[in-house]
């Protein structure tokens, strides 16, 4: 099982694949990464038990709002 604080170089990679787009297919992801579909669909769900994947997201274009920035705050407590 992998720990939130050590994630191994092809999760890295998942994980990039992920945060540009939260609804690529694992065969994507397996082609850009140069990995199998089942590497990937088994890092993906090591990282998905540890907590490190919590599920996914829509991101906005904000500048498709009129906004020149934007900015986000983690707070760890």
């Amino acid at each position: 099982m992998v720990l939130a604080n050590e994630i191994s170089l092809i999760q890295a990679k998942i994980l990039k694949k992920l945060l540009v787009d939260g609804r690529k297919s694992t065969s994507e992801i397996a082609k850009e990464i140069g990995a199998t579909k089942e590497a990937v669909n088994k890092q993906y769900q090591e990282m998905k038990n540890a907590g490190i994947i919590k599920g996914a997201t829509i991101h906005i274009n904000y500048r498709g709002f009129g906004y020149k920035a934007v900015a986000s705050l983690l707070i760890i407590t």
